[in-house]
């Protein structure tokens, strides 16, 4: 997605979350997007949870690469 198309979607994906007080699930690839709106990130490697993140843990990019690194058999 555009800068734009993303900003947009992140933005009605939170007033969502928290105007309606819904639960989201979403997969994303891209960290930086999913951190904008997530509570906790679980990482899969071949559909196998690998980790979990909390929205904190997410700035971390140490931790992130870690999860992922797991993932991978890392």
């Amino acid at each position: 997605l555009s800068p734009t198309a993303t900003e947009t979607v992140s933005t009605f994906v939170r007033e969502l979350i928290d105007d309606e007080r819904l639960t989201v699930l979403m997969l994303e690839q891209n960290v930086s997007f999913a951190s904008r709106i997530a509570s906790r990130a679980y990482v899969l490697g071949l559909g196998v949870v690998r980790g979990e993140l909390s929205a904190a843990d997410l700035a971390d990019h140490v931790l992130v690469r870690r999860a992922l690194s797991a993932a991978e058999g890392g």
